[in-house]
């Protein structure tokens, strides 16, 4: 398990009743008061899945693609 420990400061706003959450110390207002907060959260291992395989593309596929590809652009000039 990984240990994650996250800091910040609780802005507890008593004059309307609002909660918000800094990163960093905020400048308060006289009717605010950040609290200081410490949350440590244990985090499981995950798993990391990895994917491989092959893709063959016919040759014929290519052609008609580059194909394409120059009628397009022959198209917007």
């Amino acid at each position: 398990m990984t240990l994650k420990t996250f800091t910040g400061y609780l802005v507890l706003n008593y004059k309307n009743g609002e909660i918000a959450v800094k990163k960093r110390k905020p400048k308060t207002l006289p009717h605010e008061i950040p609290v200081e907060i410490m949350i440590k959260v244990e985090l499981p291992e995950q798993q990391i899945f990895q994917l491989k395989g092959d893709i063959t593309i016919p040759q014929t596929k290519v052609q008609e693609m580059v194909l394409n590809e120059i009628t397009e652009d022959d198209k917007e000039e």
